[in-house]
């Protein structure tokens, strides 16, 4: 059975309008990297295929496509993108056809886009990989078609025009490679990388998809119902009405119906599992309740980091007065009831929350986000005090207060920490007050299970957040953890093992995920140092044989790019390098063809070089035969032009024009010599300061780099190469994100424009403490 999606004439206008422009923006974003990581990696796939190749045509197939890449490749991705693109703005304005048929059935081959012969190769890879995307994605794009149909006017958005769907992405690829003529096996070859590097690396982005959606309120509380039979072979899947119509071939066979549901209720899974789901009772010994006993020298702790803070705050030692019992019992009971009254207008969104929400979504534009920050919780502060009466406030709660403060105020101070998550995380100040006054026990055990929470949440935002794109990576999850502890925190520890349980296994997945991607483009990054390493040389030692030597200009290219091709395969494929006698031969019998073919000096050197000529001849078509593995394997057709060199070369009739070899012309990538930079490019004594640092500095190492009229970006060392003097950085969720050669970074790292981020392993918490104790230290000298 199928049905038919309604075309729509008409644009997309207010919230629906915006909220698909901001998908589109996200898309590629998503995708600009996945592409360029291909591309790169196309060069080296086709270089293996080309030695693997079973005859000479196709070899050539594969050394002329991978230059043609390698030229384009800039283009290639731009066009791809801009593909991408035109399938969200024709959404967004309306240009939606009516389309019969669904999944699969629906894709034909007009829709292509590809002409004649093309359209017949293009059709089933494209085919191909829509199917492996809708298996793949079956769940997060069953969700994007029910949501897409409610942006849609209630009208399903059949698949060949979903914008971002697998159908569109697939078609994008094909339409950037049409400009490229290439035969099947190396069409093949790309979609092969396509699959990999793209189309296995969409399940965050579909699930950034529909979150945008959800956000927007469209199906937020949408639900599996996972329905069971008793006999598989007569399952048939069940949908409401208003799902059944948007259903399509699309998860035809899931063996499950699809429900807009309360959120939370029983007997359902959701299709994205809150981060706060697992299992009670994680999070360690040590969780503290508001009866928990302190050790005497965990008291005289307690009273330590009291005077600490005192001592930073330039304020006198502890009021050590004790208040009677009742008096201090009802001023703490006060004090709790009013910071209970601020999170509950938190958990609604009004008050303070307010002006949270909006500064976090204006990052771009607050240039005082940190001011406005510490403004909220010193407002907060003034309001819990303000309940209690300033003679009826017990000292050691007023030290808890002012100790949580401190906490709050040194995340604002974390240079690792994002803005964005320091403004989520400023929202946490007001319950962790109450556990402060509730539970002593936070300030002295490091197991206590909200420190642990807050510990791992400001490691993970340090880690796991992309500023420019707060959907991708930790944030989500971190800024439902802390909705659910304003919303469900009263005096219950259990509720922060289960957050930080769930909180850790997202962790635990990001990282697998990450792990995959940087892998892949340190993977890359390793492939092209190997390959460039390889060029360079090769070109070399060309360029030593044949520089200034007087050649036709079309034997010199000629013999270049074959030459170029032989020693790169061998230098590539042989662990011994230029010690291999491969390597050795084919300089050997380059050098030889070289001297046959220049014009002789004199007609008695052209008459000794006509009788050598035969056993040469002979000489350097044995060794191309035993040279034929290595590059292209065109012995007799390279034979031919060689000996019609060699014979023009003595007849001044038929020799061409000849003129000395210059470098350029070949179009050869050098090793840069050594000394000799211009004193424009020299590094002055600071930067190859910090050009030394660079040469020892760890992986893993986070910079900041500042760029006009943008936020800073954190990325992280990934690689880098002690030959070629490359590093290569990737953003929080491992995707290359730039490339620098070392003095390029020396230089900005001298003009303050990227900076490394110093990076203590300690726990937020511990570090705060320690920093309380210093300062006591410092005040103190005898007590050290």
């Amino acid at each position: 059975m199928t049905s038919t999606a309604q075309g729509r004439t008409t644009p997309l206008g207010g919230k629906f309008g915006k909220l698909m422009e901001s998908c589109r923006r996200m898309t590629r974003s998503h995708l600009a990297p996945l592409i360029h990581a291909l591309l790169e990696q196309a060069e080296i796939a086709l270089l293996e295929a080309a030695d693997k190749a079973g005859d000479n045509q196709k070899q050539l197939q594969y050394f002329d496509t991978m230059n043609l890449v390698k030229r384009n490749q800039d283009r290639l991705a731009e066009r791809y993108l801009q593909a991408v693109d035109a399938g969200f703005e024709n959404f967004i304005q309306g240009r939606l056809p009516a389309t019969g048929g669904s999944g699969l059935a629906g894709l034909k081959m007009q829709q292509l886009a590809l002409v004649d012969k093309q359209a017949i190769e293009y059709e089933l890879p494209v085919r191909n990989l829509v199917a492996k995307a809708n298996a793949a994605y079956a769940d997060a794009l069953y969700g994007l078609d029910q949501r897409l149909a409610v942006v849609n006017g209630g009208d399903r958005v059949a698949e060949p025009v979903q914008p971002g769907g697998p159908v569109q992405l697939a078609q994008a690829f094909a339409d950037a490679l049409q400009d490229i003529e290439m035969e099947k096996p190396v069409l093949l070859i790309l979609f092969a990388l396509y699959d990999r590097h793209v189309i296995r690396e969409l399940q965050a982005y579909y699930e950034e998809y529909n979150r945008r959606l959800v956000g927007a309120g469209i199906l937020p509380n949408l639900r599996y119902e996972i329905r069971k039979h008793h006999d598989a072979r007569q399952a048939r899947p069940t949908a409401p009405p208003a799902a059944s119509e948007a259903q399509g071939g699309r998860g035809a066979d899931s063996g499950f119906s699809v429900v807009d549901a309360p959120a939370g209720a029983a007997g359902e899974e959701s299709m994205h599992p809150p981060a706060s789901r697992g299992s009670a009772g994680h999070g360690g010994s040590g969780g503290g309740t508001g009866n928990a006993m302190l050790s005497d020298e965990e008291l005289d702790l307690l009273t330590d980091l009291r005077r600490g803070v005192a001592s930073h705050r330039g304020e006198a030692e502890p009021d050590s007065r004790q208040l009677p019992p009742e008096q201090r019992e009802s001023s703490r009971r006060r004090i709790v009831q009013s910071a209970q009254s601020i999170q509950e207008t938190y958990a609604e969104g009004g008050g303070a929350a307010q002006d949270l929400d909006q500064l976090i979504t204006n990052l771009e534009v607050d240039a005082d986000l940190l001011g406005h920050l510490q403004t909220v919780i010193d407002t907060e502060r003034r309001q819990i005090e303000s309940a209690v009466d300033q003679a009826a406030l017990d000292p050691e709660d007023a030290d808890i207060i002012d100790l949580v403060g401190l906490l709050f105020e040194r995340m604002l101070a974390e240079e690792r920490l994002p803005n964005a998550v320091k403004a989520l995380l400023s929202r946490l100040h007001t319950p962790y007050l109450k556990i402060g006054l509730l539970d002593k026990a936070f300030f002295m055990r490091n197991e206590h299970p909200a420190r642990r929470l807050l510990d791992r949440m400001v490691d993970a935002g340090a880690h796991w957040v992309v500023e420019d794109d707060l959907q991708r990576g930790i944030f989500p999850c971190l800024r439902e953890t802390v909705e659910r502890i304003m919303q469900d925190y009263a005096q219950d520890p259990q509720l922060f093992q289960d957050l930080e349980q769930g909180l850790g296994s997202h962790i635990e997945e990001l990282e697998h995920k990450t792990g995959i991607i940087e892998s892949r483009a340190v993977e890359a990054a390793n492939g092209q140092e190997r390959l460039g390493q390889a060029r360079r040389r090769a070109h070399a030692e060309i360029a030593r044989i044949v520089a200034e030597r007087h050649l036709p200009e079309e034997a010199a290219v000629h013999l270049t790019q074959v030459w170029a091709e032989k020693l790169m395969f061998i230098l590539l494929r042989e662990h011994d390098g230029e010690a291999n006698p491969a390597w050795k031969l084919a300089t050997r019998v380059l050098q030889d063809i070289v001297d046959s073919i220049e014009p002789p000096e004199s007609e008695a050197e052209c008459e000794r070089r006509r009788a050598r000529l035969p056993r040469m001849q002979t000489a350097i078509r044995d060794s191309l035969g035993e040279l034929s593995e290595y590059g292209r394997k065109d012995t007799p057709e390279l034979m031919k032009r060689i000996q019609a060199w060699q014979e023009a070369a003595c007849d001044p009739q038929a020799a061409p024009a000849t003129t000395p070899v210059r470098l350029e012309v070949l179009d050869l990538t050098l090793p840069e010599q050594a000394g000799t930079d211009s004193p424009e490019t020299r590094l002055s004594a600071l930067e190859q300061t910090h050009a030394e640092h660079l040469e020892q500095i760890d992986y893993g190492t986070w910079f900041q780099f500042i760029e006009p009229d943008s936020r800073p970006r954190r990325l992280r060392l990934a690689w880098y190469s002690k030959l070629s003097k490359r590093y290569l950085f990737v953003d929080p969720m491992g995707v290359k994100a730039a490339e620098y050669s070392r003095d390029q970074l020396a230089r900005r790292l001298a003009a303050d424009t990227a900076r490394i981020v110093q990076q203590d392993t300690r726990a937020f918490v511990d570090r705060v403490m320690d920093t309380v104790l210093s300062w006591i230290a410092d005040k103190n000298p005898t007590n050290r």
